[in-house]
């Protein structure tokens, strides 16, 4: 039961840490191709496109991304288009795929014989490198 609890305040602390590192640069406004991909939300909020239209209307990339696009109708309705809302969900998001990745790799590591008293360990240090890495710094952050 004390594991248990160590590990959830150090999991949590690790959280905290990324909202930590994140906060900064959450007060940005928007950059590169962000107006133009908004465009499209813009029109969809003053109902000058459907939903669909605006979900599969985004033409950046093979699958025209509309997980992203239907997380930033979905803060665009909630906040309107402000930067701060969507950077602070994409954080949001970011430390939820962090736990995901966590999970994954605790229960890929179980099955591996001599790794299984470790996995924990592992999987919280593979998900603690994968979250604080600098490379996230652009998606997560425009």
């Amino acid at each position: 039961m004390r594991e248990r609890l160590i590990f959830c305040l150090l999991f949590m602390g690790v959280c905290g840490l990324v909202w930590l590192i994140y906060w900064p640069g959450s007060t940005g406004g928007f950059f590169l191709d962000d107006p133009e991909n908004l465009y499209e939300i813009e029109r969809w909020l003053k109902g000058d496109l459907s939903f669909l239209g605006t979900l599969l209307g985004n033409h950046s990339g093979l699958f025209r991304r509309p997980i992203s696009i239907l997380s930033f109708m979905a803060n665009a309705k909630l906040t309107g288009l402000a930067p701060v809302p969507m950077k602070f969900t994409n954080i949001a998001i970011h430390v939820c795929c962090a736990i995901a990745l966590y999970e994954l790799t605790r229960n890929i590591v179980r099955l591996v014989t001599h790794l299984s008293p470790h996995a924990k360990k592992i999987a919280f240090i593979l998900a603690l490198v994968w979250t604080v890495l600098p490379i996230h710094v652009s998606t997560v952050l425009y």
